[in-house]
């Protein structure tokens, strides 16, 4: 056996190795160095019964969560339309719980914006035409944040159903 081939077949092995280790430790870094400069920011619509001390009314909320590890700014809230979106931010309710915009969600928070049933309602028979928003479509909830991403939830409400 020549020791020279063999040794030189250990190097050869061992550099391979280290290579490739060297080069998962690379993108690990990568990785971890792009992760605070990603937002991951959840949107849910609900319905929801609530008192802010004028009596238990039927009210849809769209919650925020921050679920990203970087603060975010939310400047507006509004539904898709065609060519036009209808701003959500006036037609949240008055007083008590109203959330005042923009806002600014930490890490891991989470803002919950009531409607009130009626004026949300009305406020989309307002704005409504066939050309805005196609009667069998469900509703798609927008929030923009204060760099212009947008992030969004499809709804289980078909906008018939605001109409009827």
């Amino acid at each position: 056996m020549d020791w020279n081939i063999f040794w030189t077949a250990f190097g050869a092995i061992g550099t391979t190795i280290g290579s490739l280790i060297t080069a998962t430790a690379v993108i690990v870094a990568l990785l971890q160095y792009r992760q605070p400069l990603l937002k991951k920011i959840e949107l849910e619509f609900t319905g929801a019964l609530a008192d802010f001390g004028n009596g238990t009314k039927h009210y849809y909320t769209v919650t925020i969560k921050n679920r990203g590890i970087r603060t975010c700014t939310i400047s507006s809230l509004w539904i898709k339309g065609k060519e036009n979106n209808m701003y959500m931010n006036l037609a949240q309710i008055k007083g008590i719980g109203r959330v005042e915009f923009p806002f600014t969600l930490e890490q891991e928070e989470t803002k919950t914006i009531f409607f009130e049933q009626n004026t949300m309602i009305s406020e989309l028979k307002t704005h409504y035409n066939k050309d805005w928003i196609p009667v069998g479509k469900k509703l798609i909830i927008y929030a923009l944040d204060k760099t212009g991403d947008k992030h969004k939830t499809k709804t289980n409400i078909v906008v018939k159903r605001f109409l009827n």
